[in-house]
């Protein structure tokens, strides 16, 4: 299938990814309340927590080798069921240490919810490695139809278990597990078969492979390591100091509303990723400056119109009792705006090569941002939080900021303010838009 192919049907799994992710997230609210989403958030925070640990950057480099051809198809198949499944055992066993240490984020979980969830990390840590690999050799109907398999069956299984069967928040948890192993089995029954297109003989030595993936993939896995745990310790800090489970129900309802935008912005910054990276310097620092100004612009329109209409919005969503949310979503406002304005200036950075500037940003804010996070929650416990959260992305903002202005000879005036080529640009393509549509009708 040809890029433009593949990019028109990545388009579309997103969208209806986004569209299976919101009825999931309205189901969860209408059925489990403020109290079981709170649960079912620290669970794949776990979730999360664990696939960030055992990545090990071996995600990005199983896609780089898999697509190159450097190193044997078959041996990167071996190394995902041999590293995958001895790494798996052990962000399981890692989870079970976290249930009884004194942090209080998960002990107060019941221990049937906990262990029955437990599978459906051992599974994504190999789902995870085969989505990798099968997209390294653009085998990307099969990764996007498992992505939106992944939200059919747990559609399916929530409404079996939790509506008809009634067994409520255990329901929920069992969908996650059975829906899980599903899509690993698709997965595996999928490079299984394609698999059998590969000459079995081959000279290439395991541990030498291993090597060259850690080499390629290690920056890449701390950087994304770094921005997993900024991202995530507040709400590990909210909980441990002492909120309830609807408390952190309420603040996961009104960040999910919040960073609908940023997902969008992912396929966004991959595409100005791989334009930047095929074209000069100049032509990317304009592209990138449009896309941030643009971006900044739009949000905030967004934004404005959400906040005028928040709390109807919640209730036909989510019902009555989250209306709590409302009070934390103009305190999450700002890590929208600087969270994907981050994401393009490091597109910039990774398309000139400089992965590792990338990681340095990050580690040289660490230390000051989780001081601030620590504090900011202690005192203002959940409007705290999203405080923080958007506190967080504007300093990384600015230090990233800092470095493309450098390189770029831009300022923060190209990155915010609106040009007259800009107006132009947003009413030429509306005038496209409507053309297209009376040529339709």
């Amino acid at each position: 299938m040809s890029f433009k192919k593949n990019f028109a049907q990545t388009g579309l799994t997103h969208a209806i990814v986004f569209v299976f992710g919101f009825a999931m997230s309205i189901l969860n609210a209408r059925f489990l309340g403020p109290e079981g989403v709170g649960i079912l958030v620290l669970l794949e925070l776990l979730k999360a927590f664990s696939i960030n640990i055992s990545d090990l950057g071996f995600g990005r480099s199983l896609r780089y080798y898999s697509a190159n051809g450097e190193i044997h198809f078959l041996i990167l198949k071996k190394i995902i069921v041999q590293v995958g499944i001895l790494l798996g055992f052990i962000v399981v066993l890692i989870s079970l240490l976290l249930k009884n240490l004194p942090l209080d984020v998960w002990n107060e979980i019941d221990n049937l919810l906990y262990l029955a969830y437990l599978p459906t990390i051992f599974c994504l840590v190999l789902v995870n490695y085969y989505r990798h690999l099968l997209h390294g050799q653009l085998q990307i109907t099969a990764v996007n139809i498992s992505q939106i398999l992944e939200r059919v069956f747990y559609i399916i299984l929530f409404l079996a278990f939790v509506w008809l069967f009634d067994l409520g928040l255990f329901g929920a948890v069992i969908s996650l597990t059975i829906s899980t192993f599903l899509l690993l089995l698709m997965l595996f029954l999928k490079a299984r078969k394609y698999s059998l297109e590969f000459e079995r003989s081959h000279s290439q030595n395991l541990k030498k492979s291993l090597k060259l993936i850690w080499g390629y993939g290690k920056w890449t896995y701390f950087s994304t390591f770094i921005n997993y745990f900024v991202e995530k310790l507040p709400v590990f800090l909210l909980k441990s100091f002492g909120s309830t489970f609807a408390v952190i129900g309420y603040f996961s309802k009104a960040q999910g509303l919040a960073n609908y935008p940023r997902i969008a912005a992912v396929p966004f910054s991959g595409l100005l990723f791989s334009y930047n990276a095929g074209s000069n310097i100049d032509s990317a620092i304009t592209r990138t400056d449009t896309m941030c100004r643009l971006t900044f612009w739009a949000i905030n329109i967004l934004f404005i119109t959400l906040g005028l209409f928040i709390k109807p919005i919640i209730t036909i969503l989510y019902g009555k009792e989250f209306l709590p949310a409302a009070e934390f979503f103009f305190y999450l406002y700002p890590s929208v705006i600087f969270y994907i304005q981050t994401l393009y200036l490091t597109s910039f950075l990774g398309a000139r090569g400089l992965n590792k500037k990338n990681f340095m940003v990050k580690m040289r804010s660490f230390p000051f941002i989780v001081v601030l996070i620590y504090f900011l929650i202690k005192y203002l416990g959940g409007i705290g939080t999203a405080i923080s959260i958007s506190a967080t992305f504007a300093i990384l903002w600015f230090q990233y900021a800092i470095v493309y202005f450098k390189l770029s000879n831009s300022s923060f005036k190209r990155v915010l303010l609106l040009y007259k080529s800009d107006i132009a640009l947003i009413y030429s393509l509306l005038l496209k838009l409507k053309s297209k549509l009376k040529t339709r009708n």
